[in-house]
């Protein structure tokens, strides 16, 4: 019984990092193509996304 317990417990375990709240996040950049088929409600949530990266300095603003 005890094998058992310790057994399902180690399954558990997890190891501790500092988060960076930039893990998984990249730039949206879509192809001119792109851009004529999206919605104008997607064009904004791709907007909101990276300027929050960029406000978070996951990434810095795009050359314009």
């Amino acid at each position: 019984m005890t094998l058992l317990a310790s057994a399902c417990v180690a399954g558990c375990a997890t190891t501790s990092r500092p988060s960076d709240p930039c893990d998984g996040w990249q730039r949206i950049e879509p192809a001119a193509r792109d851009v004529e088929t999206i919605s104008p409600q997607l064009a904004r949530q791709i907007v909101a996304h990276d300027e929050y990266g960029e406000k978070l300095g996951c990434w810095q603003p795009p050359n314009r």
